[in-house]
């Protein structure tokens, strides 16, 4: 009777154990999609502001691809030591150029969106084409936080950089 006692209780503190590990793994993830959502507030508007600065001077699709280029740098880094809590030199180099990889997929998404409304609408408005823009962003900022979170910045990859 009392090895099965001793067995219920090392079942009982397994399960507390592994409750206590989903716990902080669920508060770790709801801080990342904070500071996620807040990084990305920046640079939406970082974006945006660019983009309509530049609009008028070099066309929609190089604004874009600059306005991106401009603030995916700053994105990327921000993301890397609030988001995802990484510092120093180990796997910096790495981040960035994996983190430009991922920028190029967001870039297809707003270039694509561009070139759909350009043939869609003859001569889009301005704040036409900033909406569209702002769904292609939101679209690609739910893909960019997936990629950096199960990608660039995996726990398991960001151990073996530190070592």
């Amino acid at each position: 009777m009392v090895r099965g006692e001793r067995g219920a209780s090392t079942a009982t503190a397994r399960d507390a154990d592994s409750s206590t590990r989903s716990s902080r793994s669920t508060g770790r993830l709801v801080a990342q999609l904070v500071w996620y959502t807040l990084i990305g507030i920046a640079s939406t508007l970082a974006y945006v502001g660019l983009y309509a600065v530049l609009r008028d001077l070099i066309g929609a699709q190089p604004s874009n691809i600059l306005a991106w280029a401009l603030t995916a740098v700053f994105d990327t880094s921000a993301n890397r030591r609030l988001t995802f809590k990484l510092s120093g030199r180990a796997g910096a180099l790495r981040a960035q150029l994996e983190g430009m990889v991922v920028f190029l997929i967001g870039l297809a998404l707003t270039s694509g969106s561009l070139a759909v409304l350009d043939v869609v609408k003859d001569q889009p408005s301005r704040a036409l084409e900033i909406g569209v823009l702002l769904a292609a962003n939101l679209a690609a900022g739910v893909l960019r936080f997936v990629l950096l979170r199960v990608w660039v910045f995996a726990p398991h990859r960001c151990r073996r950089d530190a070592a």
